[in-house]
């Protein structure tokens, strides 16, 4: 994708905003999304997925807590303000992993071994099962011989899960790199930039063939205010063509 000509944001800094969350369906007293993705309604189901999406990509522990929701859903909400009348859509955050966040690696411990050969999730071991549970680790996968992949069904941190694992004490455990895979829509939390103080948020769009890199591809990049203001800061990318248009402009 074409960089946009701006300064780098500072990604590790904070932006407290005051938003009216709308749009949700949540009532005042209830969370914008739920952590319990099973609990988030049809209505707000694709809106809270980027949330979960976004929030897991930030998140210190192995699923995002409901305070990291919140401050996500605050942000994207303002965010996707100047899209709406420009889109039949705002696009959404899409995991880059796929339906399923997959993690891997060789696998060195004979009882881990055993029971991941055969298909099963938990080991029988207490210190591995935990962080299974916590991770909603859902698939197993074992692809070679002590190579094993594991697949949940939440928008999880895999590294963070795979420290996990590899920091159980006795366990014999090397897992590589999170697979990523281009998506033909996606949004990126960029962060407060050092210079305005805006927090920049990029949404994209992109079509052809995606699966190493789409054909084409469109950015608009968005800036909140520290008043909870929200403008359409930029946008850039290839032509887009025709039948791209009509999908996604209104």
């Amino acid at each position: 994708m074409p960089a946009a000509p701006r300064s780098t944001p500072n990604v590790g800094a904070r932006l407290a905003i005051l938003v009216i969350l709308a749009g949700t369906g949540a009532a005042c007293d209830e969370p914008a999304c739920p952590s319990a993705e099973a609990a988030v309604s049809a209505e707000a189901g694709a809106w809270c997925a980027s949330v979960h999406e976004l929030a897991r990509r930030r998140t210190e522990g192995l699923v995002p807590s409901q305070a990291e929701l919140d401050r996500v859903a605050e942000v994207l909400e303002a965010a996707s303000r100047p899209l709406e009348p420009i889109l039949v859509r705002v696009p959404a955050a899409t995991p880059w992993e796929g339906p399923l966040t997959w993690i891997g690696g060789e696998v060195l411990d004979p009882t881990l071994a055993a029971a991941w050969r055969s298909g099963v999730v938990h080991t029988g071991v207490d210190a591995v099962d935990r962080v299974l549970d916590g991770a909603h680790i859902v698939r197993v996968r074992w692809t070679e011989d002590r190579f094993v992949e594991l697949g949940s069904d939440h928008a999880i941190a895999a590294d963070n899960v795979v420290d996990a694992l590899a920091g159980v004490a006795g366990l014999s455990l090397s897992f590589g790199d999170r697979r990523a895979t281009t998506n033909p829509e996606d949004v990126v939390d960029e962060g407060v930039d050092i210079v305005s103080g805006d927090h920049w948020v990029r949404f994209s769009i992109g079509w052809g063939g995606c699966d190493v890199a789409c054909d084409g591809q469109y950015s608009w990049r968005t800036a909140v205010r520290e008043d909870g203001s929200v403008r359409l800061l930029e946008e850039w990318g290839d032509p887009i063509p025709d039948d791209v248009r009509t999908a996604w402009y209104r």
